[in-house]
C-alpha cells in the first residue's frame, strides 16, 4: 500500500500527540500481531543527533489505532531557525511490520518545528 503524505507540526515545549488509524478498503485494519516503527530524521541543527525515534504504540489493535507521543522535555530539545525551508525540514515516516516480515510505509511527510510564544 502506498504511504499517504502527512506533514507534522510540533510546537516546542509542549506535549505532542498524533493518533493515526490505519485503514484498508475503507475500514480500520486489524493490527493484532503487528509491530510499528516511526522516526523523524533531519539535520542536527533541528534534531539532537539527527534523528528521533517516536516509539509509536498500537493503542487499539482491532481498530487500527497507533499513537505517537513526545513529551515536553523531548519537544524542548528540537530547534527551529528562520533558515528552515521546505527542502530542509526534517522528514518522518510511520511503518507497520506484520508477522511474516512484510513492511508497509503508512504515513510520511515533513516536520515543522514551531516556537511557543508563552513561556
Amino acid at each position: 500500500m502506498p504511504a499517504q503524505e502527512f506533514d507534522l507540526r510540533i510546537d516546542r515545549n509542549t506535549t505532542f500527540t498524533l493518533v493515526a488509524t490505519v485503514s484498508a478498503n475503507g475500514s480500520p485494519m486489524d493490527l493484532t500481531g503487528y509491530a510499528v516503527r516511526s522516526e523523524m530524521n533531519g539535520s542536527t541543527d533541528y534534531i539532537p543527533g539527527g534523528n528521533f525515534d517516536f516509539s509509536p504504540t498500537i493503542t487499539d489493535a482491532a481498530g487500527g489505532e497507533i499513537t505517537i507521543t513526545m513529551t515536553t522535555v523531548q519537544t524542548a530539545t528540537l530547534s527551529n531557525t528562520e533558515a528552515v525551508t521546505k527542502q530542509n525540514k526534517p522528514l518522518w515516516d510511520l511503518l507497520i511490520d506484520d508477522q511474516s516480515g512484510q513492511v508497509d510505509k503508512i504515513l510520511e511527510g515533513r516536520v515543522s518545528i514551531e516556537e511557543t510564544q508563552t513561556p
